[in-house]
């Protein structure tokens, strides 16, 4: 009787456990995921080991604890915590920038080169999503909340994604 219930247990937590990893309301669970980032407390060293040398770290526009880092197609915002000279030390990453096209999202496969079409049917297709604002940016682009997550999609004249910014609770 005692095993019994404790195998009852155990499917009923990984049936919890499954459903709470797979929401049907979010387009994709977990963004960071789909460019091999299990979380978001990489420090710089671990994103080297991940991606290669950096191609590029510069200064964020508006904080100075901030460094965008290149990695090739995919830029990270990184939270130096006041200090930059010590890469190892990075807090945490606060989002990522998208330029090349072999990054794709969710079963749309929404990515550069996408159109606005595209993205605005990948985002509100379904009545029961978790997107809470879909709308248009200045300067020519689509803004999406999905859940807890921020994403930028930039067009070019030809409504074309040119790169998708996404950030983890908010601008």
């Amino acid at each position: 009787m005692v095993a019994k219930f404790g195998m009852a247990l155990v499917v009923l937590l990984l049936c919890l456990s499954a459903c709470s990893h797979n929401s049907p309301d979010k387009y994709v669970d977990n963004y960071f995921a789909v460019i091999g980032i299990s979380h978001r407390s990489y420090s710089y060293h671990t994103l080297v080991r991940r991606f290669g040398a950096s191609t590029e770290i510069v200064a964020h526009d508006t904080n100075p604890d901030w460094r965008v880092v290149h990695f090739g197609d995919i830029a990270f915002l990184m939270n130096y915590n006041n200090t930059a000279s010590r890469p190892s030390r990075t807090v945490a990453l606060s989002g990522f920038r998208v330029y090349g096209e072999s990054v794709r999202f969710g079963r749309y496969q929404i990515g550069v080169g996408s159109t606005g079409h595209e993205v605005e049917h990948a985002f509100c297709s379904h009545q029961d999503s978790a997107v809470s604002t879909f709308d248009s940016i200045a300067g020519g682009g689509l803004v999406a909340i999905d859940g807890t997550t921020w994403l930028w999609f930039y067009l070019d004249e030809s409504n074309l994604v040119t790169s998708i910014s996404i950030t983890h609770d908010g601008p």
